[in-house]
């Protein structure tokens, strides 16, 4: 079963992500606290990862630049944000973008596409 790690403050929004994933048939494990994150993929091992960008205490951003570093180019990545603020995303395929409020089959089909492009990368 795919594994997906979801970050994010905002409760409501971890719970209404998780339920929706995991009646998609995900396996789902949420953080309200970005701080915890690399240790949580240590330990959770997930296949794809959604993070908020605003978060208290460490930002998307950060939480992106921690998984670039400690895993390269291996772990996909989404960030999902209400906010308009632009950012700058590491050239990768493996990482995504996806706006507030979530278009959930928008979302499943990202998700998808980064889980096939993650699969073909570990096959070279």
């Amino acid at each position: 079963m795919t594994r997906i790690l979801i970050i994010d403050d905002d409760e409501d929004y971890l719970e209404l992500m998780s339920s929706f994933l995991q009646k998609e048939g995900y396996e789902t494990k949420v953080l309200n606290d970005g701080k915890e994150a690399i240790p949580e993929i240590l330990k959770f091992s997930p296949d794809l990862v959604i993070s908020d960008i605003m978060m208290p205490g460490i930002t998307g951003g950060a939480i992106l630049e921690a998984i670039c570093e400690n895993f390269g180019n291996k772990l996909p990545v989404i960030i999902s944000s209400g906010t308009s603020l632009k950012m700058k995303f590491p050239r990768s395929a493996l990482v995504s973008h996806c706006p507030k409020p979530i278009d959930f089959p928008k979302l499943i089909q990202t998700i998808e596409q980064l889980l096939n492009k993650a699969e073909q990368n570990k096959n070279k």
